[in-house]
């Protein structure tokens, strides 16, 4: 993520790093010629891992007799259900289930799934 020699791809926060005195940022200078200090170990690396994960929900609605009767059944039920909804983190590009080393794990991100059925009795 940060850059290694001019000219490699980069993260986007190097537009952000320290140019000149009296810049404020937590990003340090970009310089090729001193990459063992930017690939040195350092805490501003660490980032908030916490996250919710709605993985699951399902919401359903049975139909009142009264208003069924119109259309000559005796049950009806509508039910939606969702996985994998939404991850609410502030780890963004990542997955925030897998830990960060460099190296891939081959694991991918389970696909949203959303499911919609109506169960009517005649």
């Amino acid at each position: 993520m940060d850059p290694g020699n001019y000219g490699a791809a980069v993260h986007a926060d190097v537009l952000k790093a320290w140019k000149q005195q009296g810049d404020v940022t937590s990003i340090p200078r970009m310089d090729a010629g001193q990459r063992g200090i930017s690939n040195a170990a350092s805490d501003r690396w660490l980032t908030d891992a916490s996250f919710i994960n709605i993985r699951s929900m399902s919401v359903g609605y049975t139909f009142s007799p009264n208003v069924i009767s119109k259309l000559n059944v005796k049950a009806m039920r509508f039910a939606v259900t969702a996985e994998n909804l939404r991850i609410f983190t502030k780890r963004k590009g990542m997955n925030v289930e897998e830990s960060f080393t460099g190296v891939t794990s081959q694991a991918f991100i389970p696909q949203r799934v959303i499911s919609a059925g109506i169960n009517i009795t005649f």
